[in-house]
């Protein structure tokens, strides 16, 4: 298990260092990409609310596909970054992003049709394995009620114990969902990869894709698992730090209903997003590039043996 988790771990480790040495272009690259979608949506908002029904819901569909655009451009800047970075090189904003719309627009359809098979395939997973347990629950429990409900104080002493058990365990489960369905994210950003580091047409660039994700499989679900959950956890407590503590003067100084105060909380709430947004990207850039080496090279070691015999 050290040998399996170690190196996701150095991966960990190595993006939140990388975040660190490049904290303001990370942070420059998420505002920008926040500012074009909000902008882009309340246009959108604004024709919805002037026009007829048919036009407004074209207006929205046209922002989705936008800021899916936009996203895939993100995304690409942020996995470009972190390999300059990694490197110790520099790079600017047209470089970053130097990347041909329709591979942009065939990166954006492979990633929707990725994030419903793995939403899919996650749902089967967490409905087999957690449906029993919203059954089995209340039988046992109920049970443990008929059992010591007559036992006095004992009784009440079990049953209590029964219910905290019972109760964390939900918590738990709740929270391995959540964590489930997050390293959906986590395993599309890795996916979509190798439209990014790798010079390959579409069909290629998909299956280098589902060929990576086989490579290691079960380490690259543990890897996919643990992400979601350090940027999860990184993620809550960022950002209810910063929505917290940023409004909080103003809260004493004019109220709570102020409209300074209302802004302010706002904006920290927009600042939280751009601060927790990058590390999974960098993550999962580092741990494509890391498969992809150690699956070429060990492509090349066995046509090194098949030559020597």
């Amino acid at each position: 298990m050290h040998e399996t988790l170690q190196p996701i771990l150095d991966i960990i480790d190595e993006g939140l260092r990388i975040y660190r040495y490049k904290f303001t272009s990370f942070l420059l690259l998420v505002a920008s990409w926040l500012v074009l979608v909000s902008i882009s949506s309340g246009l959108s908002m604004l024709v919805a609310g002037r026009v007829g029904p048919e036009i407004a819901a074209l207006s929205i569909l046209l922002w989705l596909v936008l800021a899916l655009i936009l996203g895939m451009y993100l995304l690409v800047a942020i996995s470009r970054l972190t390999l300059a970075a990694r490197q110790e090189q520099s790079l600017d904003l047209g470089e970053a992003i130097a990347l041909h719309p329709f591979r942009v627009i065939g990166m954006g359809c492979y990633s929707i049709v990725f994030y419903v098979l793995a939403n899919i395939f996650v749902s089967v997973i967490a409905g087999i394995c957690f449906c029993p347990i919203c059954f089995v629950l209340p039988m046992l429990i109920s049970s443990i009620s008929i059992a010591f409900g007559e036992t006095g104080s004992f009784g009440s002493g079990v049953l209590v114990v029964t219910f905290l058990l019972l109760t964390l365990l939900l918590l738990l489960a709740y929270v391995l969902v959540i964590i489930l369905f997050g390293a959906i994210y986590s395993a599309m950003t890795y996916s979509l990869q190798s439209f990014i580091q790798d010079r390959l047409s579409f069909g290629q660039a998909v299956e280098r894709s589902l060929n990576l994700i086989g490579y290691r499989f079960r380490q690259n679900i543990l890897a996919f698992m643990v992400a979601s959950a350090i940027f999860g956890a990184t993620s809550i407590a960022v950002t209810t730090a910063i929505s917290m503590f940023l409004p909080f003067p103003l809260i004493f100084v004019l109220g709570e209903h102020s409209t300074a105060t209302q802004l302010v909380a706002a904006s920290s709430w927009l600042i939280a997003v751009v601060v927790v947004l990058p590390p999974m990207p960098i993550w999962m850039t580092l741990w494509y590039q890391r498969n992809r080496d150690d699956r070429e090279g060990s492509d090349l070691e066995r046509r090194i043996n098949a030559l020597g015999r």
